[in-house]
């Protein structure tokens, strides 16, 4: 165990407040890495992976901005990502299909017009993949090289395999962007935002969802809260 926590420490940096730029935090969760169940990073970061939290989490002192600090290096976490397969969750499909069916009508009312999608962090695709069906225009990026060649295969869509900032889009690009659990994942979410804004038409739509760490259940359960991953 101390091993594992040694390789933990020696991948580990520290950062500013991603909102407000304040170094001026309060621990909520101390670090835990003696709990660690593999130092490898293709276990702990593939899409299905239900690996503890382990990281510190904080709470900045001026805006309350709630983030892992210090945190695994950013190219780390991506390379986990990116390197790994996952089965398990593209056996899931049926059930994505199904909710992403129900967000795309969801989205239509605001962008009746459709034209052209874009998804962040796009997993197996089903989200583009419902999308292409409904006569949407769509691209995608996801870091697992084996996802994004898994959604390409099923669906007949092209993902491209990296980050947004991979992808090099033109501006005013896209009618609608969304990002379905990624935000949240993301080494620079102000960063992913400002370019979300100069890729979407000026009266584009932003969809972002995450688990809300300030929601009843997450108050009550405090580190259990399941998504506290």
């Amino acid at each position: 165990m101390s091993n594992l926590k040694d390789i933990y420490n020696k991948q580990l940096e520290y950062i500013s407040c991603n909102l407000c730029g304040n170094n001026d935090y309060e621990v909520i969760y101390p670090s835990q890495y003696e709990l660690a169940q593999s130092a490898n990073l293709v276990d702990t970061f593939k899409s299905s992976g239900d690996q503890v939290l382990l990281d510190q989490l904080v709470r900045c002192k001026n805006c309350g901005l709630q983030y892992l600090n210090p945190r695994l290096k950013e190219e780390l976490v991506i390379q986990g990502y990116s390197s790994g397969e996952d089965e398990t969750f593209v056996s899931q499909k049926s059930a994505r299909e199904h909710t992403f069916e129900k967000s795309l009508k969801m989205i239509e009312k605001w962008v009746p017009q459709r034209g052209r999608i874009l998804d962040i962090g796009t997993a197996g695709g089903s989200f583009l993949g419902m999308a292409h069906r409904r006569g949407w225009e769509v691209a995608g990026c996801e870091p697992s090289r084996w996802l994004s060649q898994w959604g390409t295969r099923e669906y007949g869509i092209s993902i491209t395999p990296g980050t947004l900032f991979d992808m090099q889009l033109e501006q005013d690009s896209f009618e609608a962007v969304t990002l379905w659990d990624v935000l949240e994942h993301t080494g620079d979410p102000t960063a992913v935002l400002k370019e979300c804004h100069r890729v979407l038409k000026p009266d584009g739509l932003l969809v972002v969802n995450y688990p809300d760490i300030n929601s009843l259940v997450a108050r009550m359960m405090g580190r259990k809260w399941v998504f506290l991953l």
